[in-house]
């Protein structure tokens, strides 16, 4: 089970080179612009507590898809201490084609499973899959 586990990841660890390769955007950039993209309205500090940065962390990110033209800072024009993070045109753009990009590899992926094994497949992983990725460290641990 341990190999079939670890090819499984060597599949998505694949498809993440590809995708730096092909876009020059980090695994990290490629996950702020697609929770960026899902609508909400997000404050800096918002962003990084929801989804497990270090502001620290998040503020490299967002400086470097700023410098791409990909996301803006907007103050909030009644606090002028708020700063929401926001797409723009060419991030929105390109995040629809990583979302097809990413549609057209799930699907060759799972090409060889039934409609039912398909099914079956998303029952187990809801099933896998913790709320908090922290719970499958040892002992539990926070990153």
């Amino acid at each position: 089970m341990e190999e079939l586990l670890h090819r499984l990841a060597a599949v998505f660890k694949f498809k993440e080179e590809w995708q730096l390769e092909k876009t020059g955007l980090s695994s990290q950039e490629l996950f702020v612009l697609e929770h960026l993209q899902e609508g909400e309205k997000f404050r800096f500090g918002q962003f990084a507590r929801k989804f497990g940065l270090k502001p620290s962390t998040l503020t490299g990110i967002i400086d470097r898809l700023e410098q791409k033209g990909l996301v803006m800072r907007k103050r909030d024009e009644k606090d002028r201490k708020a700063v929401y993070l926001v797409l723009t045109d060419k991030g929105r753009e390109l995040v629809a084609e990583h979302f097809q990009e990413d549609r057209e590899f799930y699907q060759a992926l799972l090409k060889n499973l039934t409609y039912r094994e398909k099914q079956q497949f998303l029952d187990l992983l809801t099933k896998i899959l913790p709320a908090d990725l922290g719970e499958l460290l040892p002992g539990g641990e926070e990153k």
